[in-house]
């Protein structure tokens, strides 16, 4: 985290910190630093041999000046020189190794290692720092393995290896480390080679909180023992939990045994390719802010639809998916009950198979029909707080309909009859105004329009009157799009505007010879 500070806030907390604390950025402050002092914030680790104080407490680096060949010199000067310290952050350092020595310092409560994608084991001996309370490994992509024996860092509170993506395996004897709040990842061993931790031991670690990613499920054996030992529904202060599979699905393993406690604001379903049956519990997790559903065979999903909180909801590359709503549309129609009443982002991107949000479409009408009417009588049909609407490679035929929507609208590679639909609402249909913020997408400022069908000169001049505040137009791949329509005027607060695949209108508008 970084925050900023008014610059006499600032001359305050130095003058309280007196003599005790210092920042390190030239040969000069190192000189004017007297050995009394304990913590140090440094620009450049390569100064640290000019200091001649041996009782550091904190040491914290912010940017790495030092020369290549004298990295391994100076963590050796540091664990040699200040064996006091409680402190030390040394992440983005390009370490390849960590010296045996480590455990020297024996004091140290925060070991800061985040960012060094060379380092790839750890030495055994970090376990003997017993004082140890929080570890960061963030985003150290090659590290292989955490070292055995972990479970002698009884203290250990925070476990921070978001990011790490070539670990193995997890170390047996994890889940004794009772202390521990954050774990950002667990990874099951794929094949149980390495005498490594199974699931199971996250049972008893119900104080985690924060993010938890499992990953490699699809390795597990005795999937229904091992899913409920792992004891997710006690986790009560998790908020985002991610499930990812990599790897072989079968009747053995059922998301029903992975479920979260009710308190969980994310869900992430990664790549789950069993037996295509949505668990019963996730219309249960009435505190959902995010969903996220990547890369699995679900045909489809429960309704999210009265989630009360949910705000963004992600589904990428379900190849399967018929549908996402088993209701149909004639069901919600004048329906009390909310319809997606905090939803701001909604992705629907590569699902090749999803021609309508609902299982029966009875209410929608034919082609004849589009004004919508059928679909949307009511409000709670149309999204409230919708804000960022994408979809991409999804024939969506008939979906809720979005007049309100104010930040971003993409749409490549699909149909455009909801869009249709949603330009011929009235959006005041019970309290009819002439007023310009009652047309539909009338708050929209980015539009982003890419190879749908049924776009041409005279359907988009119909649209972009509505579009006042519109910012930002891109219009790719319309080959039967021959001039930009007149309404274009109307445009009046428009920054950008990117063309591309308009063969028509390139010719028009060609320098000094174009008819435009």
């Amino acid at each position: 985290m970084t925050c900023k500070m008014h610059d006499l806030m600032h001359d305050l907390a130095e003058s309280v910190g007196g003599t005790e604390s210092s920042i390190v950025d030239s040969n000069l402050s190192v000189g004017e630093i007297g050995e009394k002092c304990r913590h140090i914030s440094i620009n450049d680790v390569s100064l640290i041999p000019l200091f001649k104080g041996k009782k550091l407490r904190t040491l914290l680096q912010f940017s790495n000046k030092s020369h290549q060949n004298k990295r391994d010199e100076i963590l050796d000067f540091i664990i040699s020189n200040y064996r006091c310290l409680r402190v030390l952050k040394l992440d983005d350092f390009d370490f390849s190794t960590i010296p045996l020595s480590i455990h020297k310092l024996k004091h140290l409560r925060y070991l800061d290692l985040s960012d060094n994608e060379d380092l790839k084991i750890l030495p055994k001996s970090i376990c003997k720092i017993q004082d140890l309370q929080v570890l960061k490994l963030d985003w150290c992509d090659g590290l292989e393995k955490l070292p055995n024996k972990i479970e002698k860092l009884v203290n250990l509170t925070h476990l921070a290896c978001r990011g790490c993506n070539s670990l193995t395996h997890m170390p047996r004897g994890i889940g004794k480390l009772s202390s521990l709040e954050t774990l950002s990842m667990f990874v099951v061993d794929k094949d149980g080679s390495h005498g490594s931790a199974d699931l199971s031991e996250l049972s008893g670690l119900n104080n985690l909180r924060g993010e938890l990613r499992i990953t490699n499920l699809g390795f597990v054996q005795n999937g229904k023992e091992k899913f409920k030992a792992a004891n997710l529904k006690e986790k009560q202060h998790l908020r985002l939990l991610a499930l990812e599979w990599n790897g072989d699905n079968d009747d053995d393993k059922s998301l029903e045994d992975l479920q979260p406690h009710p308190n969980l604001k994310e869900l992430r379903i990664v790549g789950w390719r069993g037996d295509a049956k949505y668990p019963s519990w996730l219309s249960l997790l009435t505190n959902l802010v995010a969903i996220r559903i990547l890369w699995g065979n679900f045909k489809h999903l429960p309704s999210f639809a009265q989630l009360p909180c949910l705000k963004h909801l992600y589904i990428y590359g379900c190849t399967e998916l018929e549908y996402i709503d088993d209701n149909s549309p004639k069901g919600s129609q004048g329906n009390t009950e909310p319809f997606f009443p905090s939803l701001k982002v909604l992705f629907l991107l590569h699902c090749p198979n999803m021609k309508s949000w609902w299982r029966t479409i009875e209410a929608i009408g034919d082609d004849s029909n589009e004004d919508g009417t059928t679909v949307t009588g009511t409000s709670t049909m149309a999204f409230p707080c919708l804000s960022c609407l994408w979809i991409e490679d999804c024939p969506l035929t008939s979906m809720p309909l979005y007049p309100s929507l104010d930040r971003k609208l993409k749409l490549v590679n699909t149909s455009s009859r909801p869009l249709k639909q949603t330009m011929k609402m009235n959006m005041n249909a019970k309290t009819p105004s002439s007023s310009t913020s009652s047309l539909p997408l009338s708050k929209l400022k980015s539009f982003h329009v890419e190879n749908i069908e049924g776009l041409d000169t005279h359907t988009l001049d119909g649209w972009l009157q509505h579009l006042i505040n519109l910012q930002d137009l891109s219009l790719i791949n319309f080959p039967n799009l021959t001039s930009l329509p007149d309404e274009m005027r109307c445009l009046t607060n428009l920054q950008r505007l990117n063309i591309y695949r308009v063969p028509q209108l390139e010719e028009r508008c060609e320098k000094d010879i174009g008819a435009d």
